[in-house]
């Protein structure tokens, strides 16, 4: 194990050093905690899962932490206002989160768009996790995008909250406020995922993607970008394939895996496609990112940036503005090519890529790099500088 090497009052992980379980802060030593299952990297937050419970830090302007109380920032871990431990899954959005626990979906956070799901919409925010207005049991997984929500059950999508741009599914678009969960315009029902971007949503079934809502920068995947109307409706992307893994809807962009590649399209003004090139317009048409590995396991699209992994390791490309590539370097430019964060483990099991931030999670610990202004990093140090080095939360 190599010793944390410290920078600024933060442990840097470098080479295998993640392995450690201490980190060593300006004020006194804090122990990281082990058990993590699950993180989710939203605009300005994180939440993440550990024994069963939720545990968010970050930005609390609207009560996106759950914690009861709305305001200010938080830079270290804290449980949401939830005793239980059987939570299996959550999602950061923007301004919002939403979790699963016994087949059932609570939000929390931002509401004047109906993303909380719980009949009601309104300016003020919900700092506490609350049901959606539903009373089914069977929910499988939930993501929440910029201002809405989408999650799956016996095989169909519903989705709720800002429609503004057909990001709902559901044929119309328009409506600024969905505040109850509404099935999208499709009576399949055998749809395995969905991924919430901004102001887009992706989803898979029968091994095939299609997406709906903005698509000015192409990243509905249709061969066709630029146009002023939104699609509410849910359309298959350009590509005859059947095998198609997983899709993770970004910002302005998609990404997805078949055969162990990956494909991006939409906005590639900061190298987010992944493809080497980087051009301030838009691809509409999923391309191979710029590696021949055909082993990669999950992408994940994010702000400006995409982060994903193979053979246990994390590869970031886009936007390196904030750090959020995690290479040990932020600089104001853009790397349009999969590249190596700061760490030679081989262990990273899972990554998730915020607006300006990433974490991923190795063994039972977790880590995050990138923007830190709100404390989204976690590790106890809000208001400093980007740090573009994977660190321990704390």
């Amino acid at each position: 194990m190599t010793a944390p090497h410290l920078r600024s009052g933060r442990v840097i992980l470098a080479a295998s050093a993640l392995a450690a379980t201490v980190l060593v802060g300006l004020a006194s030593p804090a122990v990281s905690a082990t058990g993590w299952t699950s993180v989710s990297s939203g605009g300005n937050h994180t939440c993440g899962i550990r024994n069963g419970r939720i545990y968010c830090w970050g930005d609390d302007q609207y009560g996106q932490l759950g914690d009861g109380t709305a305001g200010g920032t938080r830079a270290t871990p804290a449980p949401i206002a939830s005793a239980a431990t059987d939570w299996t899954s959550v999602s950061a959005g923007y301004f919002h989160t939403c979790a699963t626990r016994a087949g059932r979906i609570a939000c929390w956070g931002y509401d004047e768009f109906g993303q909380l799901g719980d009949g009601a919409a309104g300016t003020n925010p919900d700092p506490r996790p609350g049901l959606i207005a539903s009373g089914a049991t069977d929910w499988t997984s939930v993501s929440a995008g910029g201002f809405h929500t989408c999650a799956v059950r016996a095989g169909r999508i519903a989705c709720w909250g800002n429609d503004g741009n057909g990001q709902l599914g559901d044929g119309s678009a328009g409506s600024v406020a969905d505040a109850t969960p509404g099935l999208i315009a499709s009576s399949a029902t055998d749809w395995k995922s969905v991924s919430a971007g901004r102001n887009h949503t992706c989803a898979i079934r029968a091994g095939r993607i299609a997406c709906w809502g903005y698509d000015i920068n192409g990243q509905l995947g249709d061969g066709s970008a630029g146009g002023t109307e939104p699609d509410p409706r849910p359309n298959l992307i350009v590509s005859r394939a059947t095998d198609w893994t997983s899709v993770s809807a970004g910002e302005a962009h998609t990404c997805a895996i078949r055969a162990g590649r990956i494909a991006c399209w939409g906005l590639d003004g900061s190298g987010q496609l992944g493809d080497g090139t980087a051009s301030p317009g838009s691809d509409p048409t999923p391309n191979l990112i710029a590696s021949g590995a055909t082993d990669w396991k999950s992408v994940s699209a994010g702000g400006l940036h995409t982060c994903a992994t193979r053979a246990g390791r994390v590869y970031c490309w886009g936007s390196d503005f904030n750090g959020q590539l995690g290479d040990g370097s932020a600089a104001p430019g853009s790397d349009p090519t999969p590249g190596l964060i700061a760490s030679s483990a081989t262990d990273w099991r899972k990554v998730d890529t915020g607006g300006d931030h990433t974490c991923a999670i190795r063994a039972t610990l977790l880590a995050c790099w990138g923007f830190d202004q709100s404390g989204q990093l976690g590790d106890g140090m809000a208001g400093a500088s980007p740090d573009p080095t994977p660190n321990l939360v704390s």
